[in-house]
């Protein structure tokens, strides 16, 4: 005598065609996501080269993203990361415009913060390599920062970073670039002074710890540090960019990036630069608002170097 299925059977077996599905979901989704990180690598490779090349024809590195196209870069796609709704250029307010040198090819000139749920950056580095990332906690005045604002806001107070160091914004505003692992498996991070109006002024303390990477990026100088005790602050006029960095413990490495020169400053020492900036800064034309809550352009060339 032929018998039908238990109540239990029939709920066992619907419990593992459930689990199936589940299990086929998550991994179309995940090779979904994985499908679109590897075409923003992709993007960010093309980008690196694009700017090799341009600096191999011009002896210097774009001003923007926009310089790249349509010479070196033809096709528009190349500048939108697919998890990128926005529609627009996905990578301009992650660009750090900065010269490229050898013992520098571990800094980042781009970086994408969008993957598997904001959870993952992918970052393009002078090396010209490109890696995924894990993303790091950080936090403005106490309040956890989202991923999806770094680039795209501005904070004052106390920022504080998953390896312990703290920058203290007492004047104006600074921004979050990047908080992530990067291809060695230190934490790097990156934080930026926007461009201003004339007039005000911006000023980051910052106490770094261990031996991760950090950065503070202004219009005139990019510096970095490893284990130390800094300030950065910078003040405009309608000419000019003026900023002055001062070491407290141990020493800060970085660039001018006017000139694209190399500079190392021990402790006690202070550094201070003068740019112009472009006729788009002044106060006859002020920053639009987009500028004002990304990675600032490098200054104009001082007329001697053309």
């Amino acid at each position: 005598m032929k018998r039908g299925f238990s109540l239990i059977e029939v709920v066992i077996v619907v419990f593992i065609a459930a689990a199936f599905v589940l299990l086929f979901a998550g991994l179309l989704s995940r090779s979904r996501e994985m499908g679109r990180t590897m075409s923003c690598v992709n993007n960010m490779k093309q980008i690196a080269q694009a700017i090799e090349n341009y600096q191999s024809d011009w002896k210097d590195t774009p001003f923007s993203l926009t310089a790249l196209s349509p010479t070196y870069i033809p096709n528009q796609k190349t500048f939108q990361c697919p998890l990128d709704r926005s529609g627009g250029n996905s990578y301009e307010n992650f660009y750090v415009n900065r010269p490229l040198y050898e013992e520098e090819s571990q800094k980042i000139l781009l970086a994408c913060p969008r993957h598997f749920g904001y959870t993952r950056t992918v970052a393009a580095y002078l090396s010209y390599a490109v890696d995924v990332g894990s993303n790091q906690k950080v936090t403005a005045s106490g309040l956890p920062v989202s991923p999806a604002k770094f680039g795209q806001e501005t904070y004052s107070g106390e920022l504080k970073f998953a390896d312990g160091t703290v920058a203290s914004v007492s004047s104006g505003k600074a921004g979050i670039l990047a908080s992530f692992t990067d291809n060695h498996g230190r934490i790097y991070s990156i934080i930026f002074i926007p461009e201003g109006q004339a007039g005000e002024k911006t000023k980051v303390e910052v106490t770094h710890e261990g031996n991760s990477q950090f950065e503070v990026i202004t219009p005139s100088v990019i510096a970095g540090v490893a284990g130390t005790r800094f300030s950065v602050a910078t003040s405009w006029t309608e000419e000019l960019t003026k900023t002055v960095v001062q070491v407290f413990e141990k020493k800060v490495k970085g660039v001018l990036r006017a000139t694209g020169k190399l500079f190392t400053l021990e402790q006690g020492k202070s550094l201070v630069e003068e740019t112009a900036r472009w006729e788009d800064e002044g106060t006859s034309t002020t920053p639009d608002r987009d500028r004002r809550r990304r990675v600032p352009r490098k200054p104009p060339k001082p007329k001697h170097f053309y």
